[in-house]
């Protein structure tokens, strides 16, 4: 049925698909020009009834997720005391740095209130030295533990000599101070290797020994004690070496005799920052001394200087720069340079085996 503007339309329970029938099969009259309004104003039966059931659960929900949320906190609070328990630490010397669990937590004596279950416990003393340990705490219980930090032992910086001479004694220097006569015991030396000699009667022996941090190491001098059944050798070179019988040190030409025993010897000079060794044979009588007569090795030397200089070598004129393959010692020499203008200059040079031994100087700095 189509109705007109003007005219009323009637509208059944069955009809309504908003729930605006009385549900008694009457008819309600509505007017085509207010229909559209009445509908916006007056929501679906339906809507309200189903608003009003999605509210019920949402608000028991709502009450659900207090009571769950708001619980733990109850129980918490209920559980505290019950869940923890007390660790005593002391240490002697007290005033140690605690650690638990990598947590700052204070200094010795203290009582610490922890969760139940194991720890590790950091114990650091006044020198920095820490004791680590493990600890279970038990809920509701308490446990003690004492600590006796050690003081840390002192690092050694210096060593000893034990030295002695069999059968003869006399007196001992080392590094060319004189420390007394053997048997002895010199403290405080540095880490590293020192001179030891022991002179006496019959002569001086040298040896080289190393001494390290915190240990004493012994020195025995074996010396014959009759003159008849050693000897002496003396090496004349102008810088110092070192003489070795095979691998045994035997002593250094610092001016004085080296002592060994009478018969055939042959031995090793070295001077390694130099470059220079030689094997020498000798025989030392009884009560003798055996001289070394070593020639002195030459090296050439080049020199220059900015403009130019005169030069002037161990008091020996050479000339003029530029300079080449003026053969000398090896050894330390005295170098003067010397300008008419720009003055002179000192210069101390070394001639070495085996390496280009070169001065270039510029006067003009």
């Amino acid at each position: 049925m189509i109705s007109s503007p003007n005219q009323p339309h009637a509208v059944t329970d069955g009809d309504d698909p908003w729930g605006f029938g009385k549900g008694d099969g009457t008819l309600v009259e509505v007017r085509a020009g207010t229909a559209a309004e009445y509908f916006e104003k007056q929501p679906p039966a339906t809507s309200r009834r189903s608003a009003a059931w999605i509210a019920v659960p949402v608000a028991i929900l709502g009450v659900v997720g207090a009571v769950y949320f708001a619980g733990p906190t109850w129980r918490a609070v209920g559980r505290t005391d019950a869940a923890m328990g007390t660790l005593v630490l002391s240490s002697h010397p007290s005033g140690a740095r605690v650690v638990v669990d990598g947590s700052p937590s204070g200094t010795t004596p203290l009582a610490l209130r922890l969760a139940a279950g194991p720890h590790v416990v950091s114990v650091t003393d006044v020198a920095g030295v820490p004791v680590q340990f493990r600890t279970e705490v038990v809920a509701g219980g308490s446990a003690s533990r004492h600590l006796t930090l050690a003081p840390p032992a002192p690092v050694a910086t210096s060593g000893a000599i034990a030295i002695d001479a069999t059968p003869a004694s006399g007196e001992v220097f080392v590094d060319g101070a004189k420390a007394g006569a053997a048997p002895l015991t010199v403290s405080d030396l540095a880490p590293g290797v020192h001179v030891v000699q022991l002179k006496s009667a019959t002569g001086t022996i040298e040896r080289r020994i190393s001494v390290a941090a915190g240990a004493v190491t012994s020195l025995v001098f074996e010396a014959p004690s009759a003159v008849g059944v050693s000897g002496w050798i003396s090496v004349s070179l102008p810088f110092e070496v070192q003489v070795y019988e095979g691998t045994t040190y035997v002593g250094a030409n610092r001016g004085e005799r080296i002592m060994v025993g009478a018969g055939r010897h042959t031995f090793d000079l070295v001077n390694e920052s130099l470059g220079f060794r030689s094997r020498q044979t000798a025989v030392v009588g009884p009560g003798q001394t055996a001289r070394l007569a070593i020639e002195t090795p030459l090296a050439p030397l080049s020199v220059n200087a900015q403009p130019w200089a005169e030069v002037i070598i161990d008091g020996r004129d050479y000339g003029e720069t530029p300079l080449a393959n003026i053969s000398l010692p090896l050894g330390v020499h005295e170098m003067t340079l010397r300008h008419p203008s720009l003055g002179q200059r000192l210069q101390p040079v070394t001639i070495r085996l085996g390496a280009p031994n070169r001065v270039s100087l510029d006067l003009r700095r």
